[in-house]
């Protein structure tokens, strides 16, 4: 059998035609409270394709307060943390202190692509957590 998203070209060689797939992106912690000082978060994600991720060309990361995106915005990249092209763990990390804003957050990342150039089927990815500063 042929598995899902992948075809038998005329020659019996399999093409992959879909992106890679990705897990929901976790944050930790989801509640940043920084009334005391620097709090550091950190987002992770599994990305897998059966052709390979195209680790050389990995989407930015962005955070930002919902209501407030141009005056919060911070960017950051991904960094791999275990595994190969066919199946890898990545993180990316920020720091938040007193002078931020608080509010509601999303945790943003662009599509991931595959070694064909396909795209991951859901175009981005969002986590939301929350910073707190009393």
């Amino acid at each position: 059998d042929t598995p899902e998203g992948y075809t038998v070209d005329d020659y019996g060689c399999g093409v992959d035609f879909d992106g890679p797939t990705v897990s929901e992106i976790v944050v930790t912690p989801t509640e940043v409270d920084v009334t005391n000082g620097e709090v550091e978060i950190t987002g992770r994600v599994t990305v897998s394709d059966q052709t390979g991720v195209n680790l050389n060309s990995l989407p930015n990361v962005t955070v930002w307060e919902q209501t407030d995106t141009g005056g919060t915005m911070r960017t950051g990249s991904w960094t791999i943390v275990s595994g190969d092209k066919f199946e890898v763990i990545l993180e990316s990390t920020f720091t938040f202190n007193q002078n931020s804003k608080p509010g509601n957050w999303s945790f943003f990342s662009g599509g991931f692509t595959d070694l064909n150039g396909y795209r991951s089927t859901q175009g981005s990815h969002t986590s939301p957590f929350t910073v707190i500063n009393n």
